[in-house]
């Protein structure tokens, strides 16, 4: 009997010194340390890959994959033929998926370098973000109000401040400075968003090396919920509404950093950002949402700023339960509401999306850490048309 299709003696040359593969078989992923290209493959292909990999010939390996799975050898030789001329590809063609890495959010403008001059404080304030304390002196008071309303206070107050802002007064419009270099410059009201944009800057440069999702995070005692999404797509929206009907914590807004071990995430609990999309269908859940003051954000949105539980404050360095459930929110309309089981490997494939790196790279312990999340959680896909919709299907998921 013929069990041949022709494979070569050594595939080494094949799978590429840049090429890992990495996950379990059944949610199996190989990168491209190159370029941080990240290419799906099956079972049977991590199998083979690790077998080979490990130094096995392809003629061995071909047999291994036949008596494991019951397969022909003849067909399982073909099968790793097939494997073998596409591995032979990877980051060579362009082609394959380029998952990871997003824009990150757009990051305040920053002018020409520009010393601040002294300047006296009205009030001053410490804000916390991850492991940065912020000390803030403000040359308005009002401003210093409104922003208490947006960051979590540092609730240490001998900490000592790693990074000491000011926000003065600088002609007809608002400076912020660090250190005593001026950052950014806005009108007066965009100031709260360029300044909580700013720290959060800061904060995830130094404090993010894991990387980080573009997500809503919330968080009850048996568990934390992922809402990740791109900018447009409801997540702050049904966040704010999960928080408001009861029963869950924000932990974050709209990043979410990747803790230091395994599937953990941080904390990062600023005021939910709504824009004014979000008012009217917030209402009934948040009526003081008419109340807070309306800011223009830099990039000319028009935006409030809610807490999520009624009179609560954020709650600065917190500890976070594992995640448990990671459900990827749409909203349409004229939509039939559905709420979709994943595979893991679809999980991890959208998680892709929404993460970006300090480096601007994906690395092996970044690709690592999302199957960790995504394979010790339920991955589900949410399509809705109303708010309600959203919430009363996510508390029917986790209750």
């Amino acid at each position: 009997m013929d069990t041949g299709h022709a494979l070569p003696e050594n595939a080494a040359p094949l799978l590429g010194r840049s090429i890992s593969l990495h996950g379990p078989d059944d949610c199996a992923f190989l990168l491209d340390r190159r370029n941080g290209k990240v290419y799906a493959t099956n079972a049977s292909g991590a199998f083979l890959w690790r077998r080979l990999s490990g130094g096995m010939s392809p003629s061995a390996a071909a047999a291994d994959l036949a008596h494991a799975t019951g397969l022909p050898v003849d067909v399982a030789r073909r099968h790793l033929s097939r494997l073998l001329d596409q591995w032979a590809g990877l980051g060579q063609s362009g082609s394959g998926r380029a998952d990871a890495n997003p824009s990150p959010p757009e990051r305040p403008r920053c002018p020409a370098p520009q010393t601040a001059p002294p300047v006296a404080a009205a009030a001053e304030r410490r804000y916390g973000l991850l492991d940065t304390v912020f000390l803030v002196r403000f040359f308005d008071d009002a401003i210093a109000v409104e922003t208490d309303d947006v960051l979590p206070a540092a609730t240490d107050r001998w900490a000592r401040p790693g990074c000491k802002i000011t926000v003065f007064a600088d002609g007809g419009r608002i400076a912020i400075a660090s250190d005593g270099s001026v950052l950014d410059h806005c009108a007066s009201s965009a100031v709260v968003p360029t300044l909580k944009a700013r720290l959060l800057q800061i904060a995830l440069e130094r404090d993010a090396p894991h990387g980080v999702l573009h997500a809503a995070a919330l968080a009850r005692d048996d568990g934390t919920l992922l809402l990740p999404a791109p900018t447009g797509f409801g997540k702050s929206t049904l966040a704010a509404g999960l928080a408001r009907s009861g029963g869950w914590r924000l932990v974050a807004d709209d990043l979410v950093p990747l803790g230091r071990a395994g599937a953990s995430v941080r904390a990062l609990p600023t005021a939910v950002c709504l824009k004014e999309g979000a008012w009217r269908l917030l209402r009934s859940l948040a009526p003081d949402l008419d109340e807070q003051p309306i800011f223009i954000r830099q990039d000319g949105k028009h935006v409030r700023y809610l807490q999520p539980e009624t009179g609560a404050r954020n709650r600065y360095n917190e500890s976070v339960p594992p995640v448990r459930w990671i459900v990827f929110p749409s909203h349409a309309p004229d939509a039939t509401p559905r709420l979709v089981r994943l595979p893991s490997q679809a999980g991890v494939a959208r998680l892709l999306t929404q993460f970006f790196s300090r480096s601007g790279r994906l690395e092996p312990p970044h690709l690592d850490r999302i199957i960790a999340l995504a394979g010790r959680a339920s991955c589900y896909d949410l399509e809705v048309g109303t708010l309600d919709q959203g919430i009363a299907l996510v508390r029917g998921l986790t209750r």
